[in-house]
């Protein structure tokens, strides 16, 4: 019977199936309401019949269906090169209709009406270019290529002509005026490949009785991909993005007529912590408003190059008749423009690639000597993430805005307030309530930092609780802060910097403090007094952005530096460390947590500079503390019970690094963040194996000179109670020499000095890397040896002591469950040396002593609860001193980061420690080797090296496998974990991982007899390279957007005598095009500097010059280049090539010569040929030529991300260090060595004479090919026209039916199975000549085999080809 449901809002009744009055197929359907979702009606036949269909509904009570208003809408559509795509069908009834589409490649627009079939199956062309007769030619389209109209059927067909908008290929639009009488069909033909984006509006022709309101087309596509915003996702459609240094448009349309005096805009902004207060976007937006046509009005919107950025609202006021006033809002987002050189935020092709468009990066974690990259999405152009950003300006009044600096610093503190919780120290991180902060729970989730690994879940969080998210710590900061910088335009880098210094009191050092014992000279750690506590960070993230400092032009002037010296990078750090005073958005008088921004070059030369009318201790903005954090001196104190503050600096100086003399405890190592280009496999990696070091780019030189190299003075030299007011000494110790305490304090001789020599601390297992905190794995400790030798004539005493501290990352003293901070304490150990004699001291850290503080799932054997990552302490350091009878002492440290397994992730070979701590990798078990031999000496095998030591099996020449000694158990079997035997029980929610081994309840003195590990010990001496800081490379400083001032300026002097006084003249421009395009020093003009080259020097449209594309990647060739080909002592060729420097004594340029050179006498003399910027085909090493042609580059040159033609394995000899490209279609006469090149769709051939090329015509139609099957192929191997198969059968040399003789284009193909099944097959190029062309000679078919799945690149080698 009849039922009534409600549905997605709609009321839907049916007759039901037994029909209306009982009769069966006779039913109907309701739908009362507006449909609120697509429907798709179907009918099912019990029996076999027509049905009769009868439908109606009534008009949607919009403006667009009612006809007062525009219907609008936008689309995207790909176009390849020479093909044409259906962009859509437009129906009749439709009023005013127009049609924009946008594409930066020179694409055309075809309309066809589907109407008229009579002569074309298409449809009959309103809009189509045509040259042909005969062919389907447009109305429209075939004229200069300007704009045009047409009546067809009583319309007006308008078209902009395929010059485009303002000459803009690629910029075209078709209007109709009036209702649309002839269903049409809209095409695009691609000239050259593009995306093109589509908008359109029209009126619907319904009479409602309302006046017509005008349409406002905010022409989305057009201006996104003009403002480069076309990459930002689910933006809401009534969203515009753009970039200022820029322009975008609105069209303002009415069917009955608009004018400019009706039609006016504004923007307006809200600003405040509550958006409360609206401001005007004030002069830096200015409007033009142009008369389209007597129905159209086009508004220009101009951005300066300091227009406010920010989320705003754009209201376009439209005057109607009477007092009748339509105004028409859009949500207006306005973002820094990197891609503009008069912005401030403008930096290099590369750069943006990498620092604005990236959406993945690494952020570095780790100690200075064991570190790795992590992966983070940062997803910048994800509408949501843009939102959140453009919301933490929110405080900041609108003309503050337009300062990267101002909004740069702002950032620092808003990420901290707005967005994310910082935590570090001791308890749980995913339970419990933060003051302030929102309670832990199933949907209001707390995190441990190092579970986050991409912004956009973090940012979710945040906007559900509507609180900072609970937690982060420095490396989260970073990652959030690049995300924020990249989407607001402003190029952004995470940068990790190792041994980073927090200088609380700002005098540019660190402050240590220490107890001197007074019988061993020990210097033992202890806690910082009240009001001191700078700390040593194990590493410390912050993001460097990249924008000009104008306002300290002036300053750089008065310092004797260049007014851009404090451009570039700039340190900036949400990090919540200091609080620092002036910005925006925040109270002037109130210190907040905020830093930066402050100029690294300027942090390199020690300024820091005040400005604006900030507090003078913290300089312009920060750079004080950034200097301190890269380059601190380190200042010694020990407690001095007689003054005032308890503690006494130390007698010598501030030491410039480590006082210990370890490199690797220094401030400021390897300062690293992520090189350009996609990240490597290995890197990519999340088990043992993951390696970034290819990833790397050091950066240290670029924040300081070679150590030792000094913060230099403090701005103030009297801040925190441990300041002594000195300035630094020339001098600088490197390193400790003798005690700090003075004589009357402690007995000990402060310039003692000694006859006993040190030789550094052995520590066993492993010198370097990490604890691992599991038990029963031999690296779960330390053993310590300090050795040293009387060299003296006289008998030395020798006292040492060591002491274990913890730390967190952070740098602070770690106490976990402890009431102070020292974990372990030696006992004073004493050596009497006569002359000559040695001994050592010797020491061991259990994991006993510190498990407690990182206790993780197996030590429930112990009755200890789990700690979460950030609940462990991140490195022990034991610190070992030794002092002579003199009064010498010599102190020195190990620290070494906890790596904590993670579960699933650990092998023998490899642990991936948990907490983005590290890895520890397995060193070589030389000392086990004698186990690893098949167990051939062992009764049974079943259970030899099963982790249980089984005592049957303990015996001489099995030793159960290692299964019976603690260091063997552990270092040479299995893995660490394993399923429980439940683990597929879904109902048991017991189910865990488990041992796997009986490894850690050995008990080596009653079950390891195995002579060769029962006691084993073997300590690593081995010291690491010195890191960058102490004299290497590092990375080449990036100079961005400063390579084109430079550029420019030496190309104006190199033109200016010719074109000052005649610049459009022939010889100005044939000076431009000589220099621009041949000179090797301005290759990088054409790809960096397009928009200066044409706003600063004498280049303009009437000298432009035309710089032929020379290679597939539009690089440059060398001006000056030479190829030589390489032979073993028989003449034999060795496969190796390499570019040099040279030119041969009796070259030749005519053709004659150059072919006799390459035929004979290059085999044997291994000649060089010089070419002079071009593309050449180089001889191989039978006298034929290789198969592509290609050029020696000059690097930065192309129109890549990087400006070189591709990977380095492919495109760069690194013997000489030059680039390489292919340059054309690899197509050659192998006989005069001169090329074919390809030319748009064209393809071209050389005349007999080889004297110049013609087109090829087409004149097989390519539905006449068929697949080639691998049996038939063509084999002709010696060019000779002949088959080389074994069957010998010349009738194979036939495709698709057709002789060759027919054919005249180049096949290049691949066959494979049926389907495209990747089967094994081969590759085949042929050359096929069309008769008369006598003089060109065929080439062969080059059979390259392929396996199955496998792919062929092409080039291989310089000297291959396909």
């Amino acid at each position: 019977g009849e039922k009534t449901a409600t549905y997605n809002g709609m009321t839907v009744s049916y007759s039901g199936y037994e029909g209306v009055d009982g009769q069966p197929g006779k039913e109907w359907i309701t739908i009362t309401g507006e449909t609120s979702t697509a429907l798709e009606m179907k009918a099912f036949a019990f029996e076999a019949g027509e049905a009769l269909v009868e439908y109606e509904w009534d008009r949607v009570q919009t403006t667009c269906c009612l006809g007062t208003a525009a219907c609008t809408g936008s689309f995207s559509s790909s176009i390849s090169k020479g093909s044409t795509v259906d962009i859509g069908s437009i129906p009749t009834g439709k009023k005013n209709l127009r049609v924009d589409l946008e594409c930066s490649s020179d694409v055309d627009i075809q309309l066809f009406d589907l109407e008229d079939t009579s002569s074309f199956s298409e449809g009959k062309a309103i809009i189509a270019y045509c040259e042909e007769d005969g062919c389907n030619k447009g109305a429209l389209g075939n004229n200069d290529g300007s704009a045009e109209s047409t009546t067809y059927y009583e319309r007006t067909y308008s078209y902009s002509g395929y010059y485009g908008v303002d000459g803009n290929y690629g910029n075209e639009w078709v209007k109709v005026s009036g209702v649309l009488n002839r269903e049409l069909m809209m095409k695009a033909y691609g000239y050259a490949a593009g995306d093109a984006a589509i908008t359109y509006s029209y009126y619907e022709d319904y009479d409602s009785g309302v006046p017509i309101e005008p349409s406002v087309d905010f022409l989305i596509s057009r201006n996104t991909a003009k403002s480069n915003t076309e990459a930002f996702t689910d933006v809401p459609a009534d969203t515009l993005i753009v970039r200022r240094s820029g322009t975008f448009e609105v069209l303002v349309a009415h069917p009955d007529g608009v004018l400019v005096s009706a039609v006016s805009a504004s923007v307006s902004g809200k600003s405040g912590e509550a958006e409360d207060t609206t401001e005007d976007y004030g002069d830096q937006l200015t409007f033009e408003l142009t008369q389209k046509d007597v129905t159209e009005v086009l508004i220009t919107g101009t951005l300066s190059k300091d227009a406010p950025v920010g989320a705003y609202t754009i209201t376009v006021q439209v005057q109607g008749e009477g007092t009748t006033v339509y105004k028409i809002t859009a949500a207006l987002v306005v973002l820094f423009n990197p891609y503009s050189s008069k912005d401030d935020v403008y930096t290099s092709k590369a750069n943006r690639v990498e620092y604005v468009e990236n959406t993945e990066g690494l952020v570095w974690q780790g100690l200075s000597d064991n570190n790795n990259g992590y992966t983070w999405d940062y997803d910048q152009f994800a509408w949501a993430n843009l939102d959140r950003s453009l919301n933490l300006l929110r405080r900041m009044p609108v003309a503050d805005r337009a300062d990267a600096a101002l909004v740069s610093r702002h950032l620092t503190y808003s990420v901290g307030a707005d967005v994310c919780y910082g935590k570090w120290g001791e308890g749980s991180y995913t339970t419990g309530r933060p003051a302030g902060g929102y309670k832990c729970s199933s949907t209001k989730k707390c995190r441990e930092p190092d579970y986050w690994t991409g912004t956009t879940e973090l940012f979710e969080l945040n906007l559900l609780v509507e609180k900072p998210v609970q937690y982060c710590q420095c490396f989260v900061y970073a990652a959030l802060m690049t995300t924020v910088g990249r989407a607001l335009g402003i190029p952004s880098r995470p940068v990790t910097t190792f041994q980073s210094a927090h200088d609380a009191d700002k005098n540019r050092a660190i402050d240590k403090f220490y107890k001197v014992d007074p019988d061993s000279g020990a210097f033992d750690p202890t806690d910082a007094p009240d009001g001191a506590h700078d700390s040593v960070w194990s590493f410390h993230v912050w993001n460097e952005y990249w924008f000009d400092r104008p306002t300290l032009g002036a300053k750089c002037s008065d310092l004797g530096q260049s007014s851009s010296c404090a451009n570039g990078w700039q340190a900036v750090d949400a990090t919540p460390q200091e609080t620092s005073m002036g910005g925006s958005g925040v109270a002037a008088d109130s210190a907040e947590y905020q830093m930066g921004p402050a100029s690294v070059k300027l942090v390199k030369a020690n300024i820091d500079e005040t400005c604006r009318s900030q507090d003078v201790k913290y300089g312009c903005f920060d750079s004080e503390f950034v200097i301190s954090e890269v380059n601190s001196d380190v200042k010694l104190w020990v407690v001095d019970e007689s003054s005032a503050n308890g503690f006494k600096w130390h007698e010598k100086t501030r030491f410039s690094t480590d006082p210990w003399g370890d490199e690797y405890n220094t401030i400021g190592l390897q300062i690293s963040t992520k090189k350009k280009g996609s990240i490597s496999d290995a890197c990519r990696k999340t088990d043992a194996d993951k390696d970034c070091s290819a990833d790397l780019d050091d950066i240290t030189k670029q924040y300081k000179y070679d150590e030792p190299s000094g913060p230099g003075d403090p701005t103030l030299d009297n801040q925190g109670p441990f300041n002594t007011g000195r300035r630094l000494k020339a001098g600088r110790e490197r390193r400790l020499g003798a005690s700090s305490a003075s004589s009357a304090s402690t007995g000990v001789n402060v310039n003692a000095t000694t006859s006993v020599n040190f030789t550094g601390i052995g520590v066993s297992p492993s010198a370097h890397g990490m604890i691992v905190n599991t038990p029963g794995h031999p690296h779960n400790g330390l053993k310590l040896k300090l050795p040293f030798v009387n060299a003296g004539d006289a008998t030395e005493n020798v006292t040492c002591r060591f002491t274990v501290t913890m730390h967190d990352y952070a740098g602070y003293y770690w106490t976990g469950y402890r009431a102070n901070s020292t974990l372990a304490m030696s006992e004073a150990m004493s050596h009497k040396l006569a002359p000559g004699a040695s001994a050592e001291c010797l020491y061991e850290v259990e994991r006993s002593v510190y498990r407690e503080n990182a206790a993780m799932y197996l030590d429930s054997i112990y009755g200890l609860t789990e700690l979460d990552s950030s609940e462990k302490f991140y490195a022990l350091k034991v610190t070992v001193t030794a002092r002579t009878g003199s009064g010498y002492v010599y102190e020195t440290d190990v620290t070494k980061g906890l790596c904590t397994p993670i579960i699933g992730y650990t092998l023998r070979s490899g642990i991936y420690c948990e907490g983005n701590r590290g890895i520890w990798q397995e060193p070589e078990w030389e000392e086990l080797s004698h186990l690893d031999d098949d167990n051939t000496n062992c009764s049974s095998s079943s259970r030899v090296g099963d982790g249980t030591c089984d005592s049957d099996l303990n015996y001489d020449g099995c030793w159960d496998g290692g299964d019976c000694c603690e260091y063997s158990c552990w270092g040479l079997w299995g893995d660490l974990i394993e399923l429980a035997d439940d683990w597929d029980d879904e109902s048991d929610d017991s189910a865990s991982w488990q041992y796997q081994h009986s490894c850690a309840t050995l008990n080596d003195t009653a079950t390891c007899i195995d002579a060769k590990v029962k006691g084993y010990v073997s300590y690593d001496f081995v010291n690491l390279p010195s890191p960058v800081a102490f004299g290497g490379e590092g990375a080449a400083e990036d100079l961005g957007e400063d390579i084109c001032p430079t550029l420019l300026s030496n190309f104006s002097q190199d033109i200016a005598q010719e074109c000052e006084l005649e610049p459009c003249g022939s010889g100005c421009k044939k000076l431009i095009n000589e220099t621009l395009c041949g000179v090797d020093d301005y290759a990088r003009i054409v790809v960096d500097c397009l928009e200066q080259l044409y706003n600063e020097t004498l280049v303009e449209s009437c000298n432009a010059p035309r710089c032929a594309q020379r290679t597939s990647s539009s690089c440059q060739c060398m001006s000056s280049w030479t190829w030589k080909n390489y032979y073993n002592d028989d003449g034999a060729d060795d496969g190796s090539y390499a570019y040099e420097e040279y030119t041969p004594e009796d070259d030749c340029t005519d053709d004659d010569c150059r072919r006799r050179k390459l035929t004979s006498d290059w085999p044997t003399t291994n000649e060089n040929l010089t070419f002079a910027g071009k593309c050449v085909n180089p001889a191989l090493w039978d006298g034929t030529l290789h198969t592509n042609d290609w050029c020696a580059v000059v690097p930065g040159s192309c129109d890549t991300d990087d400006g070189n033609p591709g990977s380095e394995a492919m495109y760069y000899d690194s013997f000489n260090g030059w680039w390489w490209d292919n340059c054309g279609s690899g197509f050659i006469n192998v006989t005069s060595g001169k090329y074919l090149s390809l030319n748009g769709s064209n393809a071209y051939a050389w005349d007999e004479n080889e004297t110049k090329a013609y087109t090829l015509q087409y004149d097989v139609a390519w539905s006449g090919m068929t697949a080639i099957n691998a049996s038939n192929a063509t084999t002709d191997g010696d060019g000779d026209g002949d088959d080389d198969t074994e069957d010998g059968d010349e009738s194979d040399d036939v495709i698709g039916g057709l002789n060759t003789a027919e054919v005249s284009f180049v096949v290049v193909g691949c066959l494979m199975g049926a389907a495209g099944v990747a089967a094994a097959g081969w590759w085949l190029t042929r050359s096929y000549a069309k008769p008369p062309l006598s003089g060109a000679s065929a080439g062969g078919p080059k059979p390259v085999e392929v396996e199955a799945g496998a792919q062929v690149m092409n080039p291989v080698a310089p000297n291959e080809g396909l």
